[in-house]
């Protein structure tokens, strides 16, 4: 088996494992009873993504394209122009694809560390930069990649040799550059779930995990402009290595959401085997709107208090009556220990200690 045969076996399995990944939220969705937001559109949108470079991964590697006949003239059928011009297209088409499956998973962890870290303002603003950025990058990404040769026709053209522009340097550091950026500003907004109080030691170790997986994104996109670099950029390095950080990508930005949905599953399955609180006339569901408390592997809860910020919301809870500062007389009456019952007593009191006339 040679170099090329092991490397196009490595990037089916990859992006495979990054179906699954997806496919895994998917069908992870129901348990949770929410209702579809953004973030399922992004993840099923990012499946129909995945699985068109699966199909046009396949025929440019099986009809080549023109940088690679120049450099194997003698592997490839130089007669068949044809399927070499309609390879060359979908190398252009392939890595559209790859770059809005990228973006597509910075924009499914914009949406879940901007729930998580909501009532922060500095970071409100470090998100709406970030959104700002997401859209400008795969804009200049997409005209790069159609661009760098000029006119167009030069990306399917044999002879004469086309030049330099048919390597895509330009089109692989700009996606990469860009890609290492919209994660270095995603560290950036997740850092104060760092300072989260109350966590064990499991729950730090989470953390830091998290952490170090949104690291290994920039060391990924690192090798593989080197890889890419040291091949003299072969369609089918490039396509390896795309599909390695297709596939960690993925892995970072749906992994707290799959974590927290079994999570969720075990905690439904435990509540189900014990007594239903219902039986005692109790509801412990609340209706509170905040930071989901099941969102992901970080259990966050209502009362961790992650406002850096000095006006930033503040969830504070009101007191209950017994712990209440105010009187009978001035207490507001959220607050009034002062009830409709208490008066009913009071005026039976009185009647039984009426004097006989």
């Amino acid at each position: 088996m040679t170099d090329s045969e092991q490397a196009e076996q490595v990037n089916y399995a990859t992006t495979a494992l990054t179906l699954l990944i997806l496919l895994t939220r998917i069908s992870l969705w129901p348990f949770r009873r929410e209702r579809m937001d953004a973030s399922f559109v992004l993840v099923v949108t990012s499946v129909l993504l995945v699985v068109a470079r699966i199909v046009t991964n396949f025929f440019y590697l099986k009809f080549g394209n023109a940088s690679d006949v120049i450099k194997h003239a003698d592997y490839f059928n130089t007669a068949n122009l044809d399927g070499v011009k309609t390879g060359s297209i979908l190398v252009l088409v392939a890595r559209v694809l790859i770059t809005a499956v990228l973006w597509l998973q910075v924009c499914i962890l914009l949406l879940f560390y901007s729930r998580i870290t909501y009532g922060i303002n500095w970071v409100a603003v470090v998100v709406k930069i970030t959104w700002a950025t997401v859209v400008v990058t795969f804009v200049a990404v997409v005209l790069i990649t159609f661009l760098e040769c000029r006119p167009i026709s030069l990306y399917w053209q044999i002879t004469p040799s086309p030049g330099y522009c048919l390597h895509a340097y330009a089109q692989l550091l700009t996606q990469a550059i860009s890609n290492i950026i919209l994660d270095i500003m995603l560290i950036v907004i997740a850092w104060p779930i760092v300072n989260l109080r109350k966590r064990t030691i499991a729950e730090h170790i989470t953390l830091y995990t998290l952490f170090a997986l949104g690291t290994f994104c920039i060391v990924i996109s690192i090798i593989r402009v080197v890889s890419v670099h040291s091949s003299g950029s072969s369609q089918v390095i490039r396509s390896l290595w795309a599909s390695v950080q297709m596939m960690v990508s993925t892995f970072v930005a749906n992994a707290p959401n799959i974590y927290g949905s079994i999570r969720a599953l075990r905690m439904k399955r435990s509540t189900a085997n014990s007594v239903p609180t219902h039986a005692f006339g109790l509801n412990t569901t609340r209706n509170i709107r905040g930071r989901p408390g099941i969102d992901s592997w970080l259990k966050l809860e209502q009362n961790d208090y992650i406002a850096l910020a000095t006006n930033s919301h503040s969830y504070i809870r009101p007191l209950p009556p017994a712990t209440t500062f105010y009187d009978d007389q001035t207490a507001p009456s959220p607050y009034s220990h002062h009830s409709d019952v208490e008066e009913g007593l009071e005026a039976c009191y009185q009647l039984q200690h009426v004097p006989n006339r």
